[in-house]
């Protein structure tokens, strides 16, 4: 019952972020079906330095609205990829508990920043190299996230003539609902499982540690970003496992990006450059700081 209680609290949380940001996603769709802007391109190119401030911000829904953007194509994938390593979770909250580690917190927190800002200018800067040299451009401008309207996809609203407030709130209350019973299942799990099995996976003094702490982190529920901070804060893992490990809790919005992202090829291709990305970053600061 405390599970289910915390998922729940965890979700309502989640709300206020998440309604007023299906209301601008469904306004962008629209704006999109009548000819985009050219603001929109504009702002698509400066995302990933948006994505990595916002991301930053200690506040779990940000990364679920990012992945709802992405699957709409509203933002490109290298601005998703910069919100998922720039998102802590609920490591921020859990490290200002802690004043001696202030100094410590700043630098994860600016770290992941700057490691998301090139990873996410990166990405796109290869696709875009990929696209000019691709005979087929528009399949892969669809795949890649451009001019989605025009791949066959359905709007967000799923009753066509449904008012934009009325299809944002359809859209949030389906999401809500999603989130709640997925962090109650993982919840669970994690909760059987234990703090000590994370402990003795996380082989304290091991090269692997990196690698290790970044599957933990790609456990989509805050439960394991507060198990790696702990482990930091113990001694048991190293800064770079903790650069690692943080960079790919990107808490809820891995859920969403699996439940609304299509092909699903796509989802797992992000969720490996997330997972490849933020383990050779934490496995470099390791080796440099020993």
């Amino acid at each position: 019952m405390d599970i289910a209680l915390e998922s729940l609290i965890d979700t309502l949380k989640a709300l206020p972020l998440l309604l007023p940001a299906f209301v601008l996603l469904e306004w962008l769709e629209h704006r999109r079906r009548t000819g985009a802007p050219g603001w929109l391109d504009r702002m698509q190119a400066s995302g990933p330095v948006a994505g990595a401030l916002l991301g930053a911000v200690p506040q779990c829904g940000i990364s679920a609205v990012a992945a709802a953007a992405y699957a709409r194509r509203t933002v490109t994938a290298g601005t998703l990829l910069a919100v998922f390593i720039s998102t802590s979770d609920e490591a921020v909250p859990v490290l200002m508990a802690h004043p001696h580690l202030y100094a410590a917190m700043l630098a994860l927190v600016g770290a992941k920043a700057l490691l998301a800002v090139a990873a996410g200018y990166g990405h796109d800067a290869v696709t875009r190299a990929r696209r000019a040299v691709t005979p087929d451009a528009d399949k892969e401008a669809c795949e890649e996230g451009h001019h989605h309207h025009a791949c066959g996809h359905e709007g967000l609203c799923l009753t066509p003539g449904w008012p934009m407030l009325l299809c944002a709130l359809n859209r949030t209350a389906q999401v809500a609902l999603f989130l709640w019973v997925s962090s109650f299942a993982i919840g669970t799990a994690m909760d059987s499982a234990g703090p000590a099995a994370v402990d003795r996976f996380l082989l304290h003094g091991s090269i692997l540690q990196p690698a290790l702490a970044g599957l933990v982190g790609l456990i989509p529920h805050c439960a394991s970003s507060v198990a790696i901070t702990d482990q930091f804060i113990r001694g048991h893992l190293t800064f770079g496992a903790a650069l690692a490990g943080l960079g790919t809790a990107a808490g809820i919005g891995g859920l969403i990006l699996f439940r609304d992202n299509r092909p699903l090829r796509d989802s797992l291709r992000i969720t490996l450059l997330l997972y490849l990305i933020s383990v050779a970053a934490g496995t470099i600061t390791q080796l440099a700081m020993r």
